[in-house]
């Protein structure tokens, strides 16, 4: 008995030992969600028949719905063909009508569907993806996320738009729901013992490759935005846990000009934008905001008169739903900001081109996540590149240093003027003036000039652009009384470039003294640029002939390049002898 007794004590003993000891922590779960939250299956979502606007549920009779729910559970359902984005509510009533069972229902928020646990989504979204596009304006074709437009917006043409806008829109969202410790209750399980808190990341963004090409007419102001497409995505289903999360996109896309242009004008512009709007909240530190923006632009030479000051921009609005229940938002635009005037913009600019990008980015989702935030998250214009005005070039083919001039004789006057912004529809004027005040001050850059009066003077050219640049060019020459034999050269022009192989026509005349007169035509060869020196070689006679200068010229290649004195001489019946001369300039490139 003795021995029986110290067993059981020994035993009760051991026992107590193993029941004082502590026992190991039960394992926090990843996921938490509450036996109140019921997710529909298959066969339920089937049995749903309808939606009704104030969120009333009607189920077919014969589902047995009315013994899963009850008021108070969460009810969360993929897509079907009653809720085609998916549901997330919470019930309020459960009733069995004759014609099947009705669910009263309110909104529910994520949190009390999930109370712990995490989904990660980083997605490019593909025209595989798409639910449908709708081309919004005539004259705009889609094609997957290819855009090709052709319009003028109903304007009558006074803006037209007209190339290719290709998208690849991305969707990144993040949504953690965290508790610190859980508990197991009654009924309802394993719950969060506080609220959840909640942590939402949304990046909403496009890269986009356009080339569009804008034009509008004179004395036109705009302002506006012109929808130019839609595009609904298929819903997109993911899970936390066995709780469906479902998000669809939706994108509009639109064409925003604006400006004032004084007379017609035309640029084409080639852009690769990135542009990425977000925002991260965390319950605990409130809102964040994230936001990435590139631009690569490229314009090609543009036409314009007068003045244009146009702004275009292509832009993507992009909305999230939340079991069909709007959710993020975002803005996205990007484009062309283009000043011009032939007359200058000031500081010596023609035109100047730079990338215009705005983000904005918001949520509106009291019912699924209780958030509601709207933030611009930059808007700012980055220069790319600009024209500065070119002075033009200028030099002066007659008269030539050292031209016989005579007063009282017509003379030639002929300017070469370059503009390198000629291209853009930019023009030049040239005015003519003399160190001797009395003379005239012809304009033009081919102009003709009469001297009344004998002496030596300095002729300037000078060419200004619309821009108010100018540059000149200057020659001296001497005026001398006209001899008793005057000669003209008619052809070719003072200052004139000839190939050695070219046929020109030699033409000239003579007044005074008695006629007739008898023509004789020299060239001396090479000279310097007054046509002085050179070896004289005999053309031939005749106030009108052909010549080939390599007919006459010995050793003329086609590496020529040098000035040569081309005179005329008249004698008149009584014996008197008249010259002309001019400076011409053979050459040629091999």
């Amino acid at each position: 008995m003795k021995t029986i007794s110290r067993l059981l004590i020994s035993l009760a003993a051991g026992l107590l030992a193993a029941c004082s000891q502590p026992q190991p922590p039960e394992e926090e779960p990843a996921v938490v969600v509450p036996e109140t939250t019921k997710v529909l299956d298959q066969g339920s979502r089937a049995a749903l028949s309808a939606v009704e606007p104030d969120g009333t549920l009607r189920f077919s009779p014969g589902s047995g719905i009315e013994d899963r729910l009850k008021p108070g559970d969460v009810v969360v359902s993929e897509p079907a063909q009653a809720i085609p984005d998916g549901l997330l509510r919470k019930v309020r009533a459960v009733r069995v009508e004759g014609g099947g069972v009705r669910v009263e229902t309110e909104p529910a928020k994520i949190q009390e569907a999930i109370h712990r646990g995490s989904l990660r989504v980083r997605r490019e979204l593909k025209p595989e993806d798409l639910r449908s596009s709708v081309s919004l304006q005539r004259g705009v074709s889609v094609q997957g996320f290819r855009h090709t437009l052709d319009t003028d917006f109903g304007t009558g043409g006074r803006i037209r738009a007209t190339g290719s806008l290709e998208i690849n829109p991305v969707l990144d969202f993040d949504l953690d729901l965290r508790c610190d410790e859980t508990v197991r209750l009654p009924v309802v399980g394993r719950v969060c013992r506080e609220i959840p808190d909640l942590i939402v990341l949304v990046r909403v963004g496009v890269e986009e490759n356009a080339r569009l090409r804008l034009t509008g007419d004179l004395a036109y102001s705009f302002e506006r935005e012109w929808p130019i497409a839609t595009h609904h995505f298929a819903p997109l289903t993911f899970s936390i846990g066995p709780v469906p999360v479902v998000l669809t996109p939706r994108l509009t896309l639109f064409l925003r000009a604006d400006g004032e242009v004084t007379a017609r004008f035309a640029f084409e512009v080639q852009q690769s934008l990135t542009l990425i709007a977000g925002f991260e909240y965390n319950s605990d530190l409130g809102f964040r905001d994230l936001s990435e923006r590139r631009a690569s632009l490229s314009l090609l030479p543009p036409t314009l008169e007068g003045r244009v000051a146009a702004q275009a921009a292509a832009g993507v609005r992009f909305q999230v739903m939340l079991y069909g229940v709007v959710g993020p938002f975002g803005e996205l635009r990007g484009g062309p900001s283009f000043e011009a005037s032939l007359q200058g913009l000031g500081g010596g600019v023609l035109w100047r081109l730079e990338a215009c990008l705005t983000l904005s980015v918001g949520i509106t989702s009291v019912e699924v996540l209780d958030l509601r935030y709207s933030r611009d998250l930059g808007r700012a214009c980055l220069p790319i590149t600009r024209r500065d005005n070119t002075p033009p070039s200028v030099s002066i083919a007659s008269p030539t240093p050292g031209s016989e001039i005579f007063r009282g004789q017509v003379v030639a006057l002929r300017g070469l003027v370059n503009d390198p912004d000629a291209g853009l529809g930019q023009s030049v004027n040239c005015r003519w003036t003399s160190s001797n005040p009395a003379d005239p001050s012809p304009t033009g850059c081919e102009a003709s000039i009469t001297f009344a009066t004998t002496g030596s003077r300095t002729l300037t050219l000078t060419a200004t652009d619309a821009a108010g640049a100018s540059r000149s060019a200057s020659v001296s020459v001497a005026v001398r009384e006209p001899p008793t034999i005057l000669v003209s050269i008619n052809s070719p022009r003072d200052g004139e470039f000839i190939l050695p192989s070219d046929t020109i026509n030699l033409s000239g005349s003579a007044s005074g003294g008695s006629s007739p007169y008898t023509f004789t035509w020299r060239v001396a060869f090479p000279t310097n640029n007054a046509g002085i020196g050179g070896t004289v070689y005999t053309i031939g006679n005749g106030a009108s002939r052909s010549w080939r200068p390599s007919d006459t010229i010995p050793g003329l290649s086609c590496a020529t390049d040098a000035y040569a004195r081309l005179t005329l001489e008249a004698r008149d019946a009584g014996g008197l002898l008249g010259t002309r001369s001019i400076v011409i300039r053979i050459w040629s490139l091999c």
